[in-house]
């Protein structure tokens, strides 16, 4: 269950305070209503029988997660039924025991955020142990009709990322397709996706379940470190409407948490221009391209089995030279010569009309005052004012003479980012949780190519990014398949252009 969110936005300021339900434990303690809402979370149900296929009731199902000492208990009710929500992703043991009747035990049972996993239990009579171990669960949700795909961290840590984008695995999801070249949600090294058609603006994305989206153009605010994430999740279609907004996608990421072992990385990254080849559109000379990505992670117990820390930082450090081609002024052009704009030629220092259907162009030069046509489409020296003269001493000289302009530049373009995400999980109690998540991100890039560009030389940008969003998360189990959660969220994103 959701009450509103409120919030202000100013120029470079957006708050938004989601699932404020400070009030809900009183409701839920007077009328035993059960929260669904589990966009960070997921749950499991199912029923137990006896061989005969008898519901069996009062049976004890024991749901435990070793790596962070968290282990839930519920008991199946008359017709055999249990269910347990507000279940944090992990790997979790389920046992199930009941009166007179051998325990059945399943380990390595894999629960992916946002997701349902149905399983059902067949106890014998006696006291023989069983133990099962299930590696792989069936990936069809029987019991909720939304579609998506999720991405976990196995494959986030095994499949290969360019600049470690983490979202380029979204990807993978059926009816997401990349946006053409160019986008205005894809620019300044930003990924951008359509989901079943929908435009790339019309997608949501969410940390932790709090709103991560950038308030000016919609596309993703803060990029967490791959090493910090737990798993996300690509909602495609048919989800419920506890994500709250957003025709599209919604992109749900999870990160991760510390447990009783300690667990740490250390990585670099070089890309170096020495040993590539020469881009053949590149003319003569071989464009920069010097890349340094390196950070480390590391997580493990404060307190054991009661506070854990996890913290990862990744920095990007880059140059690289680009190659475009553009039209500048002529040596001749710049003396008052303009005869080049009359292709057919001229009669009595007239320029020709162009005949009908002919793709050559005729333009005739006159003077701006008169409106007296200047002969040949020369511009005598005394006519070209000083002002002129300066505007045409900024643009550089032409410097090729084959291509689809006569000037190519090679300006280098440069990037300084650095992104971070810390968080620390703490038990009050053993149905008590709250948990505090922050994360950060620096982007310092100078464009050579801005948007809008005219491909020159001499005319970019500085971009400076300061995002942040953190989380607040108080987390109280009423009962197996009752939750009071409170999630305080904060979202910033300035930016400087220069």
């Amino acid at each position: 269950m959701f009450l509103p969110y409120f919030g202000f936005k100013s120029r470079a300021l957006m708050w938004r305070v989601t699932e404020l339900s400070c009030l809900l434990a009183l409701i839920l303690a007077a009328s035993s209503m059960q929260a669904t809402a589990q966009v960070t979370t997921g749950s499991m149900l199912g029923y137990v029988y006896d061989q005969s296929g008898a519901f069996l009731s009062q049976a004890t199902v024991t749901i435990t997660d070793s790596r962070h000492s968290i282990v839930r208990t519920t008991m199946t009710n008359s017709a055999g039924a249990y269910a347990v929500t507000g279940l944090a992703p992990a790997t979790y043991r389920v046992t199930v025991s009941a009166l007179n009747f051998a325990p059945e035990e399943v380990s390595a049972v894999e629960l992916t955020v946002d997701t349902q996993v149905r399983m059902d239990f067949y106890l014998r009579v006696g006291r023989i142990t069983a133990s099962i171990e299930v590696k792989d669960i069936e990936p069809i949700q029987r019991d909720s009709g939304s579609l998506g795909t999720v991405l976990d961290q196995a494959r986030i840590d095994a499949l290969p990322l360019n600049r470690r984008d983490f979202l380029q695995l979204a990807l993978l999801t059926p009816g997401v397709l990349p946006p053409v070249e160019g986008s205005e949600l894809s620019t300044r090294g930003s990924f951008s996706m359509h989901v079943n058609g929908g435009r790339e603006e019309y997608n949501n994305f969410l940390l932790d379940g709090a709103d991560n989206n950038d308030p000016y153009v919609n596309r993703y605010d803060v990029e967490p470190p791959v090493d910090s994430i737990q798993e996300f999740k690509v909602a495609t279609s048919s989800y419920s409407a506890e994500y709250g907004r957003s025709a599209a996608g919604q992109v749900n990421v999870i990160t991760r948490q510390g447990s009783n072992e300690f667990h740490g990385s250390l990585y670099e990254y070089l890309r170096n221009s020495v040993l590539d080849a020469r881009n053949f559109f590149d003319g003569p000379n071989k464009g920069t391209l010097i890349r340094n990505q390196f950070g480390f992670a590391v997580g493990g117990p404060v307190i054991h089995s009661k506070t854990y820390f996890f913290a990862a930082t990744d920095f990007l450090r880059g140059k690289q030279g680009l190659s475009r081609y553009a039209s500048v002024p002529t040596m001749a052009e710049r003396s008052g010569d303009l005869s080049d704009l009359c292709q057919t030629g001229f009669t009595n220092g007239l320029c020709n009309p162009a005949p009908p259907g002919s793709n050559l162009s005729a333009v005739q030069i006159h003077d701006p005052i008169t409106q007296q046509p200047y002969k040949n489409n020369l511009i005598p020296a005394n006519k070209i004012s000083s002002l002129v003269r300066n505007i045409l001493n900024v643009y550089p000289q032409p410097n090729v003479t084959s291509g689809p302009g006569n000037y190519l530049g090679h300006p280098v373009q440069t990037e300084n980012n650095s992104q971070g995400s810390f968080r620390v999980d703490h038990r009050l109690s053993t149905v008590d949780q709250l948990n505090f998540r922050y994360s950060f991100g620096v982007v310092n890039e100078f464009e050579a190519f801005p948007e809008g560009s005219n491909n020159l030389n001499g005319y970019g940008d500085y971009v400076k990014d300061h995002l942040q969003n953190a989380t607040v998360q108080y987390r109280r189990i009423v009962s197996s398949n009752v939750i009071n959660n409170v999630l305080l969220g904060f979202n910033r994103f300035t930016r400087d252009l220069l």
